[in-house]
């Protein structure tokens, strides 16, 4: 855990945030973990808890290996007045729906969407949001050209997260 100010791009950029990083047992995770956490943002007046949950491999038909994330996601919420932001791969955003996270007003999930060489995709490239092989959960499908993502407002480049200081 650590505290800093949130340097990203989102709702609560700018706010002073307890990082939570690399959780790599969050099933081995009890009461008294989740408590500190809550105790460490409420001590040090922080504004949005950050979970960062890269270590997470939840299989998507397992619905077990969701629970203690959103145990800890619902304690978060249900004990603070702080804004919750919870990263995770976008292979996981249909079972993360599953749990009922994204109803909660005071969350902000962050879909992560890794793509490596995007320079070298040319001036024309496209990004394309869509459903997973023509499901139609979405109504439509929505395309932007990369270019226009890549505004200097949305960007934060590598070496602002090594200058900005812990809190």
């Amino acid at each position: 855990m650590y505290i800093k100010k949130e340097i990203e791009n989102m709702l609560t950029k700018g706010m002073k945030t307890l990082y939570i990083n690399g959780i790599d047992n969050i099933v081995g995770m009890d009461d008294d973990d989740i408590t500190k956490i809550v105790d460490t943002s409420i001590i040090q007046k922080c504004t949005v808890i950050r979970i960062i949950g890269f270590s997470m491999d939840p299989n998507a038909d397992e619905f077990k290996e969701w629970e203690p994330w959103e145990k800890l996601i619902n304690t978060i919420l249900d004990k603070t007045n702080v804004m919750c932001v919870f990263e995770f791969d976008s292979k996981y955003v249909e079972s993360f729906l599953e749990t009922g996270l994204a109803e909660k007003d005071n969350l902000v999930p962050v879909v992560n969407v890794n793509l490596p060489y995007n320079n070298q995709l040319g001036y024309n490239a496209v990004i394309k949001i869509a459903d997973n092989q023509n499901q139609n959960t979405n109504p439509g499908t929505w395309c932007h050209q990369l270019h226009d993502l890549k505004s200097l407002e949305s960007f934060t480049h590598w070496n602002a997260f090594n200058q900005n200081p812990l809190l």
